[in-house]
């Protein structure tokens, strides 16, 4: 129990030392061409970020060489963000729920008896 509130904690500065970041993926494409001489060359990479806008509907926006390193890194921050957000939310709701199974003296609650209701409300 000490162990996941230490964890929650952790998570928490963790989170918060997170100050920006981008949901979505970086890709690059880059492709050949043949000059009239039959040589063939490779285009300069383009960079496209590609993230949901409203809807759900894919939007790409075309990244400069310049700013790769950058999208990179808030692209990284937000992979980061989402794997310590599951991570904070499976160990509250364990320790919700471990708090929810236990009555104030720490003794473990009994649990509850469901009973099966028929349609004409009959009971079995």
């Amino acid at each position: 129990m000490e162990n996941r509130q230490r964890r929650i904690g952790q998570i928490r500065e963790e989170i918060a030392g997170i100050e920006e970041f981008a949901e979505g993926t970086l890709s690059c494409s880059s492709s050949r061409y043949r000059l009239k001489n039959g040589t063939w060359k490779q285009a300069k990479p383009h960079w496209k970020f590609q993230s949901l806008g409203p809807r759900g509907k894919r939007r790409y926006v075309h990244v400069p060489a310049a700013c790769v390193a950058r999208v990179k890194e808030l692209v990284e921050n937000g992979k980061r963000y989402r794997a310590l957000e599951s991570e904070y939310a499976r160990l509250v709701t364990e320790a919700s729920l471990e708090d929810g199974r236990r009555g104030k003296n720490g003794i473990a609650l009994p649990r509850p008896r469901f009973r099966r209701v028929e349609h004409d409300g009959a009971t079995k």
